[in-house]
């Protein structure tokens, strides 16, 4: 009897030394890497939302004021004082920025002691705040209810959680735009009050066109009311790659509710283009920003699917 029970003591002996080691060997490997995969500027990243040329040309100015931290692993006690280090060298570094992107999504698991810490940079004083900068966590684990929760009290203009990295470049760019942008007017106000929208559309994504070139391009699109039940947003445009290219349609244009939807048809735009080729070549530089816009967003869903490495 007094052999099996020291035996047995000796077998829970050696599982408790094993399980101390193996925490041990743990806290020895994670904690030298860090959380941290990554960080870069936003100067190069876009959210999908759609944006007119005066929007874009904002942001190419001040997007650089926004960078992205992109974490990974582990979370724990022994390497989560590395991120808190790493914003504040940041700030210190770059005293311009504006809005700080902590990105969750390769974030393996995260103990209570680092979630703790994390919930505290919202707080912090000396973190952010005494450089006025916004900070931003994204595609925190729906595991940690929790947390998530904690993270959302008392969620303030300066602190945002966004569901995924889109959502917190285009959150980004929503305060940035809001500080920056000057709306513009046009010059003078056109002959049809109904078509002052549209030219004002057309005025952003043509700064540069007088608006009498406007009104001419203007002249080619039909202006129809329809009904339909897919949503579309507003000023977007589909089916201008195809009449470019001269390709069967790929797209369609439905929308939930009554609205007007100017129509440049194949035969107007070849009558376009023998009558008038200055028009003809502002239509193209239109489509192709929509094109740029849409290959940007690509690009960035690149990086944050993690096909790239930062």
């Amino acid at each position: 009897m007094y052999h099996s029970w020291n035996s047995g003591l000796k077998s829970t002996i050696g599982l408790a030394v094993g399980v101390l080691l193996a925490c041990v060997a743990f806290v020895a490997q994670s904690a030298p890497a860090g959380p941290l995969r990554g960080s870069m500027s936003a100067a190069t990243l876009r959210s999908s939302a759609w944006r007119s040329t005066s929007d874009l040309e904002v942001l190419d100015q001040v997007s650089r004021n926004v960078h992205v931290v992109q974490l990974k692993g582990h979370l724990f006690f022994g390497n989560i004082h590395k991120l808190s280090d790493y914003i504040s060298d940041l700030m210190v570094k770059y005293p311009e920025l504006e809005c700080l992107v902590v990105d969750f999504t390769l974030v393996v698991a995260m103990d209570s002691s680092a979630a703790d810490r994390l919930s505290k940079l919202k707080y912090v004083s000396y973190v952010c705040a005494p450089y006025e900068c916004r900070l931003v966590f994204t595609a925190i684990p729906s595991a940690y209810t929790r947390f998530l929760r904690v993270m959302l009290v008392d969620e303030s203009p300066v602190f945002h959680v966004a569901d995924d990295l889109n959502d917190a470049i285009e959150w980004s760019e929503n305060e940035l735009l809001r500080r920056y942008k000057v709306e513009s007017t046009l010059q003078k106000e056109p002959s049809l009050p109904k078509e002052h929208a549209f030219l004002a559309r057309l005025h952003n994504l043509s700064p540069a066109q007088p608006l009498s070139v406007l009104e001419k391009l203007l002249e080619y699109f039909d202006r129809q009311v329809l009904h339909g039940d897919v949503q579309v947003s507003e000023g977007a445009m589909v089916g201008e790659l195809c009449l470019l290219t001269g390709e069967k349609r790929k797209t369609t244009v439905v929308t939930m509710e009554r609205c007007v939807v100017y129509v440049l048809t194949e035969a107007r735009f070849k009558d376009m283009l023998d009558k008038d080729s200055l028009l003809a070549f502002v239509f193209q530089g239109i489509a192709l920003r929509y094109v740029s816009l849409r290959l940007q967003y690509v690009g960035n869903r690149i990086w944050e699917t993690k096909c790239l490495p930062i």
